[in-house]
């Protein structure tokens, strides 16, 4: 393998509950007697939550995504982390492989994390702003193409069904991660 492609929220961090708590705080500001399961839309960036919701008959407007980023924003240090067993995994890796990452979040948030975790030996950095969120497959592949590698020679670490999906459709091998004390007892054995 020359290639390691990383997901971030849930696997090299463990957010899931601090962006599934912002976007349900910023819906009921706005929307208060909306009802749904944080499952359905897991995984998925808040624009795409936003539109599944509308089509479920609920009247989200577009600026819940704004009120969910501020929430993000007051709120990242208390789920965001340096980890020193991370960072030697990192620096260890580095000298053998590509890395990369490739997140449904935002610019801002992804680099707010890196700089926490003072994670920087990535080749590249992919977020939905610079082209189409998971499930599609193409940060991916965009990771790939920069790296000069194939699908037979990358690991992609994932762990929500939206991004297993896209990374499945790539062809490379996909490992599923539970949470980021998952990732470091993976990368222990790698």
């Amino acid at each position: 393998m020359k290639t390691l492609i990383f997901d971030l929220d849930g696997t090299l961090v463990d957010c899931k509950k601090l962006h599934q708590d912002g976007f349900r705080w910023a819906v009921s500001r706005l929307v208060p007697d909306i009802d749904y399961d944080d499952e359905e839309v897991e995984g998925l960036p808040s624009t795409q939550k936003i539109k599944y919701l509308q089509s479920k008959g609920f009247k989200v407007p577009e600026n819940v995504d704004e009120l969910k980023r501020e929430h993000t924003r007051a709120h990242i240090s208390e789920y965001v982390k340096f980890n020193g067993k991370l960072s030697k995994h990192f620096n260890r890796l580095y000298i053998d492989y590509k890395l990369c990452l490739a997140s449904n979040s935002r610019s801002e948030f992804v680099f707010k994390c890196m700089n926490i975790l003072d994670l920087w030996q990535f080749e590249c950095v992919y977020s939905r702003d610079y082209g189409p969120p998971k499930p599609d497959p193409w940060m991916y592949n965009e990771c790939m193409r920069i790296t000069n590698n194939k699908p037979t020679n990358t690991i992609i670490f994932e762990d929500s069904p939206v991004g297993i999906q896209g990374a499945v459709k790539t062809g490379a091998r996909v490992i599923e991660i539970k949470d980021s004390k998952h990732l470091i007892e993976v990368l222990d054995e790698f």
